[in-house]
């Protein structure tokens, strides 16, 4: 599968098992569509619980084996924790719900996958230059094709 492929459009032809055709629509013109009220609340609760224990974790590492820094890692500036799957269960039931599969699938195509995670914090009291999308909406980014939570993602903020 190529790039220009995937940044055409959904793969798959309608029927769709997530999105409408008016969603498909809008993300061939724009490259984005918002998908609201798709992952229970309790989902975003406990992937964020064990996402805060993981980034305290990663904390703690950074100050206890490398001086509080490591590599762009800073700690009580900004982290970086990957394969968050394989280390939490609540991230394992975030990737493999219904919705979210179901959107990868309308969009990238039966063959999508999961080959990256991992969870990026930065602490609003430090300015690194880092730029991070926070977390609440399921919103699908068109420059990757790949669903990202959004805090306040609306028609004026895609």
């Amino acid at each position: 599968m190529t790039e220009a492929s995937v940044l055409n459009g959904p793969r798959r032809p309608p029927p769709y098992h997530c999105i409408t055709e008016k969603q498909a629509e809008q993300w061939r013109r724009d490259g984005y569509f918002l998908l609201k009220d798709v992952i229970p609340k309790s989902a975003i609760a406990a992937l964020l619980a064990d996402a805060d224990a993981l980034e305290a974790a990663r904390e703690q590492q950074l100050r206890d084996q490398h001086e509080g820094h490591f590599l762009i890692n800073r700690a009580g500036e900004i982290t970086f924790t990957i394969h968050i799957v394989k280390q939490s269960l609540a991230a394992r039931r975030f990737v493999f719900q219904s919705p979210l599969v179901d959107l990868c699938r309308d969009l990238i195509g039966p063959s999508a996958r999961l080959y990256w995670d991992q969870l990026v914090y930065k602490k609003p009291e430090k300015s690194s230059g880092i730029s991070l999308a926070s977390r609440q909406w399921l919103h699908v980014c068109a420059a990757r094709k790949l669903p990202h939570l959004l805090d306040s993602a609306d028609a004026g903020n895609p």
